[in-house]
């Protein structure tokens, strides 16, 4: 497996904690902003109000924090049109993933104009002019799903990594296939003793960080227990109306998001463009295209081989 080399750019991101209100519910969360544009890329983006290309908005994983995920991040700048990225980690809400979704919405639309387009653009509603890509690792794909059917002008493609939500399950399974798939990455990356063990301890201890600011900033177990309940609910089905492109990329060796539950009658990875079609139709029916790639690697592929992944995604797109 083709591994990323341990010098990693250095990201100059922007920090913002914020609140946003939902159906009478105030939700906490963070924004981590990479800009990466050259100076010329500014001055003609400010002259005609608009990026390059899409802005790149990625959810990160459950419990994780907005930038976590440095490589991963620094490779969606890097090969993303626009080359700008904005990380968005949402505290658990009383309403739970779909007060999330509304939320993510709120954040982008209400401080696009002011972050990126000097206050000039208002009114995104139906506006042709600003298009978002969002990724989502994990947990955070099932977010990113459920946010871009509420918000199809808003969310023009969808990138699910390893993604949770595409089927129902008890929550008690999802967390122990979670625990073994922990203890099998950090057996198996311990032998190289490499920048890969780094990554791995690092997204780890993020983990157990985040699920324990969560806890702190909503007060409640309840909602972090919730959590995994909402990260083991299925998302899609034949009633999803989202309209716009998907691309969905497995790790081949994934424990926790295991591509051979989505498509139980597939024998080979290589063999899964056969049963993309009749998948969309059950699944996602409305949207202009679904892709459906199996990877290299495991649950923490995105984050220690983001190159491929991205890379894929990118040429899917």
């Amino acid at each position: 497996m083709r591994r990323e080399n341990c010098t990693q750019p250095v990201l100059h991101g922007k920090w913002e904690r914020d609140e946003v209100e939902v159906d009478g519910e105030t939700i906490g969360y963070a924004l981590y902003a990479i800009d990466a544009r050259t100076e010329s890329q500014r001055i003609m983006n400010a002259r005609d109000n608009t990026l390059d290309g899409n802005l790149n908005v990625y959810i990160p994983g459950h419990g994780q924090t907005a930038a976590a995920a440095r490589n991963l991040i620094a490779t969606t700048v890097a090969l993303s049109p626009s080359k700008v990225l904005w990380s968005i980690d949402i505290d658990p809400p009383r309403g739970g993933d779909p007060a999330r979704a509304e939320a993510l919405i709120k954040i982008i639309r209400r401080k696009v104009s002011d972050e990126l387009f000097n206050g000039e653009r208002q009114g995104l509603a139906g506006s042709p002019f600003f298009r978002v890509t969002i990724f989502g690792w994990s947990h955070g794909a099932a977010e990113a799903m459920l946010a871009a059917e509420k918000d199809c002008d808003l969310f023009q493609q969808v990138v699910g990594l390893c993604p949770a939500g595409l089927i129902e399950r008890p929550p008690y399974e999802l967390l122990w296939s979670f625990i073994l798939e922990s203890l099998r990455v950090f057996w198996d990356a311990l032998p190289r003793f490499d920048c890969t063990v780094a990554r791995v301890l690092a997204i780890g201890y993020d983990i157990l960080a985040g699920v324990f600011c969560d806890f702190l900033r909503s007060k409640s177990l309840q909602r972090v227990i919730n959590d995994v309940r909402w990260a083991s609910r299925k998302v899609t089905d034949k009633d999803y109306r989202y309209d716009g492109m998907v691309v969905i990329l497995f790790g081949g060796k994934d424990g926790v998001i295991r591509w051979q539950d989505v498509f139980p009658a597939c024998q080979h990875p290589s063999n899964i463009g056969q049963f993309v079609e009749e998948y969309k139709k059950r699944n996602f029916p409305m949207v202009r295209r679904l892709e459906v790639r199996v990877l290299e690697g495991n649950h923490v592929a995105p984050e220690v081989n983001a190159r491929l992944y991205i890379e894929s995604a990118f040429d899917l797109l």
